[in-house]
C-alpha cells in the first residue's frame, strides 16, 4: 500500500472513531452509534461502486422475507425467513425500544440508498447514464408530482382534522413508490441489470412458492387442516411476475434454457397459486396474458392461438367438472365461482365496501377527504374492527380508496404513473430488436396489470411488496424506452453522416 493510502486509511479509521465517540455520548447507545457509522460506510462505497448490486439485493430481499404485515401463514408456522422479515419490515423502535424510530430498516436502506445516488449523480462525470436520465426526465418528473401529492394529502387530511396515525398507515407504501422507482431508475441502467432483476424475480418467486407449498404439505396436510392461503396474499403478484417471465423467454428466446426455466416455474407457480387460494391469482395471469396479447409480434400472436384454441375446450371441461366439486384438485375453479356468485359472503362484503368507497368519493369528487379520514360507511356488512382496526381507513379495493381520499386531482397525481409504465412498456416492445429487451418490456407490462388486480381487490397500495415490484417494473422500463431511443438516434445520425459523405464524395468527384 502506498503512502498516500496508508495515510488516507488512518485518517478515515480516526475519523470514524471519533464520530463513533460522539454519537454514543450524544444517543447513549453504541447499537444505535455503530449502526449510523456503518450506513454512513455503506453510502460512502456506494459511491465508488455499481448501484444496480445493492438495489437488487435489497429487492431480493424484501422479496424474500416474510412481511409481518402480511401474517404470512397465517400465523400458525415461522418460517427460517419470519424473523428477518421482521427485522426488515417492522418499525425499528420494537426491536431497539427507541419511540421515536417510527420507520422500519428497509425503509432507512432505501432512503440511504436514495440519497447515496443523488449525491452520485450530483458528483458522477458525464457518461451514458447522465444521457438516460436526460431521456427519462418526464419519468422522473411525474416521480416528484406523485411523491409531492402524497404529501399534500397528508398535510390536507390534517388539516380536515384527520388522524395522523392512521394517515402513516394509509399513505406509508404511496410515499415511498416514487422513491423506489427513483431508486431503480438511478441503477438498472444497463441490459445487464435489467437480465439481472428478471433473475432476482424468478429466485424470489421459487422461494416463497418453495416455502408456501412446504407450510402446505408439510405443516398442513399431516393434521389434515386446510389452509386459506399457503404464504401472503401479496405474493400472488409475485408468482404471477415470475410465471410471466417464464412465458415471455419462451415465447421471445425460443432456447433450451428457455424451455427448461419454463417447464420448472410455470409448474411450480401454478401449484403455488393453487396453494395460496387467492382467486385473484387466475384472474390477474389471465389478464396479463390478454392485455399482452396484442403486444406480442406477429409469429408469436399465430402461436398463442394455436395454443388458446387447444386450451379453451381443456379449460372449460375443468371449470364444468369443477364448479360444484369440493375436491382440492378443483379448487381453483371453485375459486372462480365464488368471484362471480352474489352468494359468496366475501364477494358481497367487496360490493358493499366498493359502494361505500364509492359514495365517499363522490362527496368529495375533486380534492376528496385526504389522509387519515375513514371512508363513509354507508352500509354496514359486518364491523371487522376489533380484529382489524384500520379496516375502514384501508380498504380492499384500494384503487376506489384511493379516488376517495384524493379525489380526481389527487388520484392522478399519484396513479400517473402506473399507466405511464405500462405505455413505456409498449413502446419499448415496438422498438426493441433483441429477445431480451421484449421480455422486459411484457414483463413492465404485465406487472402493471398484477399491481391493478392486486390494488382493485386486495390492499395492493399498502403492501410492500406490490410496491416494491413496481418500482423496479417502472426504474426497468424507463432505461430500456430511454436506451432503445438513444440507440435510434445514434443509428440516425450515422446513417445521415454517411449520407452527407457519400454526397461530399460524389460533388468532390464530379
Amino acid at each position: 500500500m502506498s503512502t498516500m493510502g496508508t495515510a488516507t486509511t488512518r485518517v478515515l479509521g480516526l475519523t470514524l472513531i471519533v464520530a463513533t465517540v460522539l454519537l454514543v455520548s450524544k444517543t447513549g447507545s453504541i447499537l444505535v452509534s455503530v449502526g449510523i457509522v456503518s450506513f454512513a460506510l455503506i453510502a460512502l462505497w456506494l459511491l465508488q461502486s455499481a448501484p444496480s448490486s445493492w438495489s437488487l439485493a435489497l429487492l431480493f430481499a424484501a422479496m424474500a422475507v416474510d412481511d409481518p404485515q402480511s401474517l404470512p401463514n397465517e400465523g400458525r408456522w415461522k418460517s427460517p425467513f419470519n424473523e428477518p422479515g421482521r427485522l426488515l419490515f417492522e418499525n425499528l423502535r420494537h426491536i431497539t425500544g427507541i419511540e421515536s424510530q417510527r420507520f422500519s430498516l428497509f425503509e432507512l436502506l432505501v432512503a440511504t440508498l436514495a440519497v447515496t445516488l443523488l449525491l452520485r449523480r450530483s458528483f458522477a462525470p458525464q457518461s451514458h447514464e447522465s444521457r438516460l436520465r436526460k431521456d427519462t426526465r418526464v419519468l422522473r418528473t411525474f416521480l416528484a408530482v406523485a411523491s409531492a401529492t402524497v404529501v399534500w394529502l397528508c398535510v390536507y387530511g390534517q388539516l380536515r382534522g384527520g388522524d395522523f396515525r392512521q394517515s402513516m398507515w394509509q399513505g406509508r407504501q404511496l410515499f415511498w413508490l416514487p422513491i423506489l422507482g427513483f431508486v431503480f431508475l438511478e441503477t438498472l441502467t444497463t441490459e445487464e441489470a435489467r437480465r439481472r432483476l428478471l433473475w432476482v424475480v424468478v429466485l424470489a418467486a421459487t422461494l416463497r412458492a418453495s416455502l408456501g407449498l412446504y407450510y402446505y404439505f408439510i405443516i398442513c396436510r399431516p393434521d389434515g387442516y386446510l389452509p386459506h392461503y399457503a404464504t401472503s396474499h401479496s405474493d400472488t403478484l409475485l408468482f404471477g411476475a415470475a410465471t410471466i417471465i417464464a412465458i415471455a423467454r419462451l415465447l421471445e428466446q425460443n432456447s433450451r434454457r428457455s424451455w427448461v426455466l419454463a417447464a420448472v416455474i410455470i409448474p411450480l407457480m401454478l401449484a403455488a397459486m393453487a396453494a395460496n387460494n387467492r382467486r385473484l391469482a387466475y384472474v390477474a395471469l389471465a389478464a396479463c396474458v390478454a392485455s399482452s396479447f396484442p403486444l406480442w409480434r406477429p409469429a408469436v400472436r399465430r402461436f398463442l392461438w394455436i395454443a388458446s384454441a387447444i386450451a379453451t375446450p381443456v379449460l372449460a371441461l375443468y371449470l364444468a367438472l369443477g364448479w360444484s366439486s369440493g375436491s382440492r384438485f378443483f379448487r381453483p375453479a371453485y375459486s372462480i365461482r365464488t368471484m362471480i356468485s352474489s352468494e359468496d359472503t366475501s364477494t358481497e362484503t367487496r360490493e358493499i365496501e366498493n359502494y361505500n368507497l364509492t359514495t365517499t368519493a363522490l362527496a368529495r369528487p375533486i380534492l376528496g377527504q385526504g389522509l387519515g379520514h375513514p371512508y363513509d360507511e354507508r352500509v354496514v356488512a359486518y364491523s371487522i374492527e376489533a380484529n382489524f382496526e384500520q379496516y375502514r381507513f384501508i380498504a380492499h379495493n384500494s384503487v376506489l380508496w384511493l379516488l376517495s381520499v384524493g379525489g380526481l386531482i389527487g388520484f392522478l397525481g399519484i396513479w400517473i404513473i402506473v399507466p405511464l409504465t405500462s405505455l413505456y412498456a409498449w413502446r419499448a416492445y415496438r422498438r426493441a430488436r433483441s429477445g431480451s429487451d421484449r421480455v422486459s418490456a411484457v414483463f413492465s407490462h404485465s406487472i402493471v396489470v398484477l399491481y391493478l388486480a392486486q390494488a382493485y381487490g386486495d390492499i395492493g397500495m399498502q403492501s410492500w411488496l406490490p410496491t416494491l415490484v413496481l418500482g423496479a417494473a417502472l426504474g426497468m422500463v424507463g432505461n430500456l424506452m430511454a436506451s432503445l431511443e438513444a440507440r435510434a438516434e445514434d443509428a440516425t445520425r450515422r446513417r445521415s453522416s454517411a449520407e452527407f459523405g457519400a454526397a461530399h464524395l460524389a460533388e468532390v468527384v464530379s
